[in-house]
C-alpha cells in the first residue's frame, strides 16, 4: 500500500497566537472506520503566532484497485478562518 501524505498551511492574522487542536478520521464506502494506524497526522497540536504559519501533515495508506479509493478534505480558507477566530475569542 501506498503511503500519501498531504500538508495543509495554516495562517494566524489575528493579532494573538493560537493553538489548534488537530485530529483526522477516515472511512471507508460503507461508513466502517478505517484500521488503527492507517492514518497519522503531526502535529496533534499546532501553536500558530499571531501573523504566522505553521504547517501541519496527514499521511494516509491508500488501498489501490476498484472502489477502494480514499477522499481526503480539508477545511475551507473560510472555515479555517472562522476556526481560528473562535480560538482566539475563547468561544
Amino acid at each position: 500500500m501506498p503511503a500519501v501524505t498531504k500538508t495543509v498551511t495554516y495562517r494566524n492574522p489575528g493579532a494573538e497566537a493560537v493553538t489548534l487542536s488537530l485530529s483526522a478520521t477516515a472511512v471507508v464506502s460503507d461508513g466502517t472506520p478505517t484500521p488503527a494506524g492507517m492514518l497519522t497526522l503531526a502535529p496533534a497540536t499546532l501553536t500558530i503566532a499571531a501573523g504566522a504559519t505553521a504547517t501541519a501533515a496527514g499521511s494516509m495508506f491508500v488501498f489501490n484497485g476498484r472502489h477502494r479509493a480514499v477522499l481526503i478534505t480539508y477545511p475551507s480558507e473560510t472555515q479555517l478562518a472562522a476556526a481560528i477566530a473562535a480560538a482566539g475569542s475563547g468561544a
